[in-house]
């Protein structure tokens, strides 16, 4: 609580896409169309993905719930997703090819840190990792697997990747 009496809740984002969105799927979607995506460590590692319109409705539901004052939340979609599977139904969603490439982690994590480092040098957008300190007990309104159609769909329409060329729907939610 602040001085003034009113209260804060800190909402933590996961990979936020959605219509419209210029800073993750589009990027991402123009890298795998031009063979510039890859993985670190087989893509295995687990990513956090949430469609704008969940993120939403976590803060709301964080606005309007008086146990939420004073916390911090991650707000992500809640799945159990590695990088190589949201990359691999992104990439079908989009018509690409998927990547092939993997550099191992213990040679990708320092490489990673050392690109966040120059990021940070030239005053670029900041990548940042967060830790959940807390959860809201929310379920997505809408998967990842109904949204990221929609996502790709408004990149095609933009002139991205993948325009004019007919969805995969090769892989299925686990």
């Amino acid at each position: 609580m602040f001085a003034s009496g009113l209260e804060a809740t800190a909402i933590r984002p996961g990979n936020v896409f959605g219509p419209r969105d210029h800073t993750f799927i589009d990027k991402y979607a123009q890298a795998l169309d031009q063979g510039k995506g890859g993985y670190i460590g087989g893509g295995r590692s687990w990513t956090c993905p949430a469609y704008v319109e969940n993120l939403a409705d976590a803060i709301a539901l964080a606005c309007f719930e008086p146990a939420a004052a004073g916390e911090a939340f991650l707000a992500t979609d809640g799945l159990d997703i590695d990088w190589r599977t949201f990359t691999e139904k992104l990439a079908d969603e989009l018509g690409v090819e998927r990547p092939r490439l993997s550099v191992p982690f213990w040679l990708g994590y320092p490489l990673a840190a050392v690109m966040e480092g120059a990021y940070k040098v030239v005053g670029a957008a900041e990548v940042a990792t967060l830790d959940a300190l807390s959860c809201l007990q929310r379920r997505p309104r809408l998967s990842l697997f109904d949204r990221q159609g929609a996502a790709c769909a408004q990149v095609r329409a933009e002139g991205g990747p993948g325009r004019g060329a007919p969805p995969h729907r090769a892989l299925v939610p686990r």
